[in-house]
């Protein structure tokens, strides 16, 4: 009999060993990027580098929109088991929003649009154009938006930030939903996806909260 709460268990529990190896990763090129300053090294041979990490960084991101997948059905069956239509709807909206970003992210690198390099003007350090740099090189979104120019950038960033917070602030309250279902680390990890808007790092936290829960809820319901 399959078990979708377990198999979202164990995909949470891959998609945390990736989200470690990405830290480090990431933790290693920066220290790179220092190393490299300090010794008066070559840049050529770092940026040679950090391509190869940047490669194999960009396999890790495309291996956890597939993995996540299973994972997200996970709050799809809790929510057909208690009747949780907000956990029900953010569920498949997330399978199909890690659907469009395996797509886009494959086709962006492929085309090697994926990492987009736009410099603000220099005549121009306003808020918005720091924020248009800073978000023109954010892989898939940074590629989007640049598609649409300087006139619909802001117009699109609100748009896509005003969505994600719905859609996450719905998803929390679902999970907070969990506790009158003796699922309490469901509460628990709503409670740090809300603090992870403000807090990244949080996001991490309850997503190990939500792996635990669904071995919990597997063993209690399946």
């Amino acid at each position: 009999m399959v078990k979708p709460l377990k198999i979202a268990g164990i995909f949470g529990i891959v998609l945390l060993v990736l989200v470690v190896i990405s830290v480090i990763l990431s933790l290693s090129t920066f220290f790179g990027v220092v190393s490299s300053i300090k010794s008066g090294g070559e840049i050529e041979a770092f940026q040679t580098q950090a391509k190869g990490i940047l490669n194999f960084v960009t396999i890790i991101l495309l291996i956890s929109y597939l993995v996540s997948l299973g994972f997200f059905y996970g709050f799809v069956a809790l929510g057909k088991r208690f009747k949780n239509k907000m956990l029900l709807i953010t569920g498949w909206i997330f399978i199909i929003l890690a659907i469009l970003g395996f797509i886009l992210t494959l086709g962006f690198y492929v085309t090697g649009n994926l990492y987009p390099e736009k410099q603000a003007s220099s005549a121009d350090s306003s808020f918005i154009s720091l924020l248009q740099q800073e978000v023109s090189q954010t892989p898939v979104v940074g590629t989007i938006l640049n598609m649409f120019g300087d006139a619909g950038f802001l117009p699109l960033l609100i748009l896509f930030a005003a969505a994600i917070l719905a859609l996450h602030l719905v998803f929390s309250i679902g999970l907070i939903q969990l506790k009158k279902n003796e699922l309490v680390l469901g509460s628990w990890a709503g409670s740090f996806e809300i603090g992870s808007l403000i807090v990244n790092g949080l996001g991490t936290i309850a997503m190990l909260l939500e792996t635990i829960m669904f071995f919990q809820a597997s063993k209690k319901f399946e």
